[in-house]
């Protein structure tokens, strides 16, 4: 694609969802949130004519890492019951952490990383729809659409 192609396709401004991402790791970075990345710096600029997208917008962000392997692909559902369990726990301890921060997933989930050789913990990662908790307690909904469901009474 020709750079005059390109640039008609620049977004002069920060989408939404980048607008929300900032928005949730400044706040975890404020309420020293355990399981998610905390904003360490940011930059906005729009790119030039020779950039990716002549004159669009672009942001860097600095954030801390976050260990571990994502959960998606599969990777939940076979795991021995005994594991999912953990993964579980420590799933609700990070929702529960996020929502002290004031922030949960709205829409696509966040990236669940799971840390199973620190302290068998998970993370929270990708936030580009997110918003306040509400009054309603969500984690449950969360836990469904995750597919991270209790197992059995111990």
């Amino acid at each position: 694609m020709s750079s005059a192609a390109r640039k008609a396709q620049a977004d002069t401004n920060r989408s939404q969802d980048m607008a929300s991402e900032i928005k949730a790791l400044r706040k975890f970075a404020e309420n020293t949130a355990k399981h998610a990345p905390h904003l360490v710096a940011e930059w906005h600029t729009k790119q030039g004519d020779d950039g990716i997208v002549p004159t669009g917008f672009i942001s860097y962000l600095l954030m801390t890492w976050c260990p571990g392997v994502p959960l998606g692909e599969g990777r939940y559902e076979s795991m021995p019951q005994a594991k999912k369990k953990k993964v579980f726990k420590a799933f609700k301890e990070a929702l529960e952490d996020t929502k002290r921060c004031g922030v949960v997933s709205k829409g696509d989930n966040p990236t669940l990383l799971w840390d199973a050789e620190n302290d068998e913990k998970c993370y929270m990662v990708d936030f580009k729809f997110s918003g306040r908790p509400h009054y309603i307690d969500v984690a449950e909904r969360i836990w469904q659409r995750w597919g991270l469901q209790p197992g059995p009474p111990e």
